[in-house]
């Protein structure tokens, strides 16, 4: 089992990846129309939770941007469509499978899946990139926000 480490640096130009550390970014009502409540109102709606079995998954303190967003929009080789959030940890994970860059979505990043530790649902997947370390992409549908 293999976990995260936080994102080093801010700007890795030969990855062509940027990295910002995010607090109180607003996620829209596929994850939790109260989430944006208590952005707005100060509260950073700290946990973020399996959408499944309610595992502590990461919080809003280790989102981040990469490559100027926190939030992805992607399709994969099949045509399904995923919103992703970026995190810098995700200790409520379990990364899958060997390290891959067959149709990764960020440029010079290998990836892995990421499964919920507890109940083994897909939430995402963790990224790699020689210069920054880890991130991960997780599906904002496969999580709640608290």
């Amino acid at each position: 089992m293999l976990w995260s480490h936080p994102v080093r640096g801010e700007f890795a130009p030969a990855a062509g990846l940027f990295f910002r550390q995010q607090g109180g970014l607003l996620l829209d009502d596929k994850i939790d129309r109260g989430s944006d409540a208590r952005t707005d109102s100060g509260d950073p709606g700290g946990v973020f939770r399996c959408r499944f079995c309610r595992a502590k998954i990461t919080t809003a303190a280790q989102m981040i941007e990469v490559n100027g967003s926190h939030r992805h929009v992607f399709t994969n080789p099949l045509g399904k469509v995923f919103e992703i959030g970026c995190f810098s940890q995700a200790t409520g994970c379990l990364n899958h499978g060997p390290a891959t860059t067959e149709c990764t979505w960020f440029t010079g990043c290998t990836w892995r899946f990421s499964l919920c530790a507890s109940c083994f649902s897909h939430l995402g997947w963790q990224y790699h990139a020689d210069l920054t370390g880890y991130f991960f992409g997780l599906i904002l549908a496969n999580l709640l926000r608290r």
